[in-house]
């Protein structure tokens, strides 16, 4: 009798638990989305417990969908081929799914799950945004970066995307965007208390927590979001003053007197031509920090960098040299920048690169595939 009364006991357990996992639908399970915050409440439904990134390989760039009442309409925008999004919800359930939701650059939408894709790469497409502590040299002070989310952030109560939101930063309390430059107003200041080792992802983007403060709470913001603010950077004590040649690694000041010319890549990201007494380089670089001088300083790190000879030269840059068109037989995208053995000789190919955002290097390519004109000789108005 009690070894039936077991047996009954036993068989009720299973049965309440299958039942249970039978009903507990993996999009329902909502304690580890980071989206959870961010969505339409009417959307929460389908979320999934993880995300994950994707890249776009489908060519026929399906229409992104809008879902109301019900039903899916066309918002007039395609997803583009070769794009990231990332997959954070399905419709109408996991078993069964018509239709993913999609998360890209703080825009949320549904596509066809028919949709063909491709796993990214994490070092191609996916950037690294980790700040240490020996980033805020003479550093009290963070702020928005420029770009970012449309000039504001979130503060979070625990180092966790999934967590409550204690604040919202508005970029206008911190900084104002000039021409060129943020002027800095800190309004609202964020402090900095620490810098965490808790790593996490921000759609492509791979960074840490840091503990701030901001008016009268103390939260989380992540490390892509945000740059340190220095308040003197005259005397920042790793700014490179010199004109030795330039390394990887090093803080330059954007605005200074050995700077020939940048090109902007969004995302603070930077190609610069710079001079020193016998040589130019072209560097890539990551911005490092923000300073209280406005329009005299910003500093950058140099991530790659290419050294050669002080041309008795032209170079040609579409933001440089509008008027002179290359290609090279090795590459066929854009940031193509050119180094000419002398001037005004289109096809006198001294040094040919790329600039390669997705792996932040700088490619140098076969300039005897470099063919350049002036387009000038082709088209009038150019004067």
């Amino acid at each position: 009798m009690k070894k039936n009364k077991k047996n009954l006991l036993f068989a009720l357990i299973l049965l309440f638990l299958a039942i249970n996992c039978r009903e507990k639908n993996p999009t329902n399970d909502l304690n580890v989305n980071k989206y959870l915050n961010l969505v339409d409440p009417d959307l929460i439904k389908f979320l999934l417990p993880t995300n994950e990134i994707w890249i776009s390989s489908d060519e026929k760039n399906p229409p992104k969908k809008i879902l109301e009442n019900g039903n899916f309409k066309d918002s007039g925008y395609p997803l583009h081929n070769n794009t990231l999004f990332e997959i954070i919800g399905v419709y109408p359930s996991f078993e069964n799914t018509e239709y993913y939701l999609v998360y890209q650059h703080n825009e949320f939408f549904w596509i066809s799950s028919k949709i063909k894709k491709d796993k990214p790469k994490e070092n191609i497409h996916i950037k690294s945004f980790y700040l240490q502590q020996a980033d805020f040299i003479d550093s009290e002070m963070l702020v928005i970066k420029s770009n970012f989310k449309l000039g504001e952030i979130d503060v979070y109560e625990q180092p966790d995307f999934k967590s409550k939101i204690l604040a919202n930063v508005k970029e206008d309390e911190v900084h104002t965007i000039g021409k060129y430059v943020p002027i800095i107003k800190n309004i609202n200041p964020m402090k900095i208390l620490a810098v965490t080792d808790k790593k996490d992802r921000y759609f492509d983007k791979l960074g840490n927590w840091i503990n701030i403060s901001y008016k009268n709470i103390s939260g989380f913001v992540f490390s892509s979001e945000v740059v340190p603010l220095v308040e003197n950077c005259a005397d920042y004590p790793n700014l490179k003053k010199s004109d030795n040649i330039f390394k990887n690694n090093d803080i330059i000041n954007i605005n200074g007197n050995n700077i020939e010319t940048t090109f902007w890549y969004g995302t603070n990201c930077w190609g610069i031509v710079l001079k020193s007494e016998n040589e130019y380089s072209l560097a890539l670089a990551k911005l490092a920090s923000y300073c209280r001088e406005d329009s005299k300083y910003r500093l950058v790190k140099i991530i790659d960098v290419k050294n050669f000879s002080k041309p008795e030269t032209t170079y040609s840059y579409e933001s440089v040299m509008p008027q002179m068109s290359c290609k090279n037989g090795e590459y066929s995208g854009d940031h193509l920048f050119v180094i000419f053995n002398g001037q005004n000789t289109a096809n006198d190919v001294r040094h040919t690169y790329y600039i390669d955002t997705r792996n932040e290097k700088i490619i140098e390519l076969n300039s005897s595939q470099t063919t350049c004109k002036d387009v000038c000789d082709d088209q009038s108005g150019c004067d």
